[in-house]
C-alpha cells in the first residue's frame, strides 16, 4: 500500500551510488556486490549521523574509493539483482531525504441491506456511492523519521427512504477531516536475501470538514414532528414502527467531517526474501466527541498481504499481493443516546499490483471483495471496494 525519506551525504548524490549499485547488479548480477553496497550504505548513514561533520572531504572520497574497488574484485552470484531492486523500491525510498507527494483514491459501493446482522431485502434501492480522493504530502527529515499531511475531497451520493415510503436522491461533497501522521523506522534489516522494516506511527486529525450533516443523527431522538423542515423520516438504523421502508443511510455516514480531533495510533511490518514479501499495517483512531456532542466509536483498521514479485529490474519493481484486510467499530453515541446501525465489522480480500520505478515513482491499483460484513441495527454493508494510489519522491 501507497500512504505514504535521508542518507549521507545528499539525496541526490545517494541516488547516483545506488544507481551505479543498480546497474552493476543488473549488469553482472553479483550478489557479493550488492552485499558490499549496501554495507556501505548503512555505514555511511552512520557516519552521517554521528561522524560526518568530523571528517574532511578528503577521507571521504578515499572510503568511496576503497568500496568501489572491493566492489570491483568481488565474486558474482546470479540472484542479487532482485535483493537491490526490491531494496531501491523499499528501504531506500523509505529512507531517502525529501518531498513526497501523492494522491490516493478510495471507491467504495454500498448497496446491500442489513436489518439486525442479517442480509434482507432492500426494498426502495438504497445505496450509497464514496469516493475519497486523498492528497497527501510526506517529508523526511531523517532516514528513520518522517512527517505525512493528508487533506481529503469526499464525494458521496445516495439513495435513501425517507417518511417511511419517500425515496430520495442526493449527494454530499467537499473537503474532509485533515490528519497530520509522524513515522518513526523502530528497526530496520538488509542483507544479501532479505529486506525486514519494522515502523511505529502516530498523529492527530483534525475537524477541518463540515460536519453538519450529523445534526440529525443529534434530533433523531424526538418525535418526528419535532424534526426540522428536510429532516422527516424513520430514524436512522431503526426499523419503522408504522411499518415503512427502514432508512439506512444517516448524517454519519453522509457527513463530511466530525468536528472532532482525534488520535491515531499504528505500525508496519515488511519482510521480504528474495522476490517474496509481506506487508502488515495496523491503524487504531482514538474518537473525541465533535459536533451536535455526536462521538463516533474508535475504530481499527488492519491489514495483511503476502505477495511476489513478478519482475525486479534494475530501475523498476511490479508485485502482486493477495490482500486480507478490515476494520471494525462499535456504536456511536449522541450523548449517552446509542445510534443504532452504526457499528460495523468489515473483512475483505483481492489482489493488489503495485509498481514502482527507480525511487521516485510507486503506484499501486486494488480490489477488495468482502466476505465478511457485519452491521448491527438498520445498515448498509459494502458490495466491493477499489483502490489506487500514486505518489512521487523528489
Amino acid at each position: 500500500m501507497i500512504v505514504p525519506e535521508s542518507v549521507w551525504p545528499s539525496a541526490a548524490g545517494l541516488r547516483h551510488l545506488v544507481a551505479g549499485r543498480l546497474f552493476l547488479c543488473g549488469r553482472a548480477g553479483a550478489r557479493a556486490r550488492e552485499v558490499v553496497f549496501l554495507a556501505a550504505f548503512h555505514a555511511m548513514e552512520s557516519s552521517h549521523l554521528h561522524a560526518c561533520r568530523a571528517r574532511s572531504r578528503g577521507a571521504i572520497a578515499a572510503l568511496l574509493a576503497a568500496l568501489l574497488l572491493a566492489v570491483a574484485l568481488a565474486p558474482a552470484t546470479a540472484r542479487a539483482c532482485d535483493v537491490c531492486a526490491i531494496y531501491s523500491a523499499t528501504e531506500y525510498r523509505d529512507a531517502r531525504r525529501g518531498l513526497r507527494l501523492g494522491v490516493a483514491e478510495q471507491f467504495t459501493d454500498y448497496g446491500t441491506l442489513y436489518v439486525n446482522g442479517q442480509e434482507t431485502a432492500n426494498v426502495g434501492d438504497q445505496q450509497l456511492r464514496s469516493s475519497i480522493t486523498q492528497f497527501f504530502a510526506s517529508y523526511n527529515f531523517l532516514p528513520t523519521l518522517s512527517a505525512q499531511l493528508t487533506l481529503p475531497y469526499i464525494y458521496r451520493k445516495y439513495r435513501r427512504v425517507e417518511g417511511g415510503d419517500k425515496v430520495v436522491d442526493g449527494n454530499v461533497n467537499g473537503i474532509g477531516d485533515m490528519s497530520l501522521l509522524g513515522r518513526w523506522t523502530a528497526w530496520s534489516h538488509v542483507d544479501e536475501e532479505m529486506v525486514l522494516r519494522f515502523t511505529l506511527l502516530g498523529g492527530v486529525k483534525f475537524p477541518t470538514g463540515s460536519s453538519s450533516e450529523l445534526e440529525e443523527e443529534a434530533l433523531e431522538g424526538g418525535d418526528e414532528e419535532n424534526l426540522p423542515a428536510g429532516l422527516a423520516r424513520p430514524a436512522h438504523g431503526a426499523v419503522d414502527p408504522g411499518g415503512g421502508v427502514p432508512n439506512a443511510i444517516g448524517g454519519d455516514n453522509l457527513t463530511l467531517g466530525s468536528g472532532s480531533y482525534d488520535g491515531i495510533v499504528g505500525g508496519s511490518f515488511f519482510w521480504s526474501w528474495n522476490r517474496l514479501f509481506l506487508s502488515m499495517i495496523g491503524q487504531y483512531s482514538i474518537r473525541s466527541t465533535g459536533s451536535f456532542d455526536y462521538r463516533f466509536a474508535n475504530s481499527l483498521f488492519w491489514f495483511v498481504g503476502p505477495g511476489a514479485y513478478l519482475i525486479t529490474d534494475h530501475a523498476y519493481t511490479l508485485a502482486l499481493q493477495g490482500v486480507v484486510s478490515g476494520d471494525t467499530k462499535g456504536n456511536d453515541r449522541v450523548g449517552d443516546d446509542v445510534v443504532e446501525g452504526s457499528a460495523e465489522t468489515d473483512v475483505f480480500c483481492g489482489p493488489a499490483l503495485g509498481f514502482t520505478w527507480e525511487s521516485n515513482l510507486a503506484a499501486e491499483v486494488a480490489v477488495d471483495i468482502p466476505f465478511v460484513r457485519s452491521a448491527s441495527g438498520v445498515a448498509l454493508v459494502p458490495d466491493y471496494r477499489i483502490r489506487a494510489a500514486l505518489s512521487w519522491q523528489f
